[in-house]
């Protein structure tokens, strides 16, 4: 048997261009007491002074906001129902260009925690919040368009079970699957400039383009790919005579 990788053949591209979104108030994290959001991000060359929101909302002082900094490097969060509840500069954290990280945010009766790149980075923050007209986005920033994620992602997951408790854990490196606390998946594993956004739950949730320019592409490759089995061989018979 041969056993090769097959890498996702596209990724997702927003370049500061928006972000997509779902209008499902299934999906908020006020639907159900434990609740992850993540997804892989990758930064363009170059964002002085502008602050790349994976997780937000279109409008200000709502939702559970997470993202970088690049002026300062921080990684920064915010947590709003109207105004901000609870926001800041989680840690000191320098994003390289062009390489790929894992976004997540948890939230358990407790309170929600933050993560990046498999590191806790803000533990059962308790600070109230809502989401406003029931959307859920993802690369969109709040309140300005410097705010939008500059670059591109992929594999964007809801599921109503805190995934990640622990203040490590091992980032994913296979395309995520369907599972009983699935409530949404978007992966990118489609054409070159396909403007279609699917989800793959089986849920049938909706995912809309905020602007024109969103697309799937092949400019960069996924971080993820699965391993595949080929098998070979030769069959041999023996007659039998009765």
């Amino acid at each position: 048997a041969t056993i090769y990788t097959v890498t996702q053949s596209s990724v997702i591209k927003l370049n500061n261009l928006g972000g997509l979104y779902t209008d499902d108030s299934a999906l908020l994290p006020t639907a159900v007491t434990n609740w992850t959001e993540e997804a892989f991000g990758y930064l363009n060359n170059g964002q002085p002074t502008h602050e790349n929101q994976m997780f937000g909302n279109n409008n200000d002082y709502y939702g559970l906001n997470l993202g970088i900094d690049t002026s300062p490097a921080y990684a920064r969060y915010l947590i709003g129902n109207g105004s901000w509840t609870s926001y800041g500069n989680l840690t000191a954290f320098t994003a390289s260009d062009e390489t790929w990280y894992h976004f997540a945010i948890t939230h358990t009766a407790s309170g929600s925690s933050f993560f990046i790149n498999g590191n806790r980075l803000e533990n059962n923050n308790a600070a109230a919040y809502a989401y406003s007209g029931n959307k859920l986005w993802l690369g969109r920033g709040v309140s300005a368009s410097s705010h939008n994620w500059e670059g591109y992602v992929t594999e964007w997951r809801v599921s109503d079970v805190a995934r990640y408790t622990d203040a490590t854990y091992t980032i994913p490196t296979e395309p995520f699957t369907t599972d009983g606390n699935t409530l949404f998946l978007l992966p990118s594993n489609t054409t070159d400039g396909s403007t279609t956004f699917t989800d793959t739950s089986g849920n049938g949730v909706t995912v809309t383009a905020s602007v024109g320019g969103i697309e799937n592409s092949t400019d960069v490759v996924s971080p993820l790919s699965s391993s595949v089995a080929n098998a070979t061989g030769n069959y041999v018979s023996t007659a039998t005579t009765a």
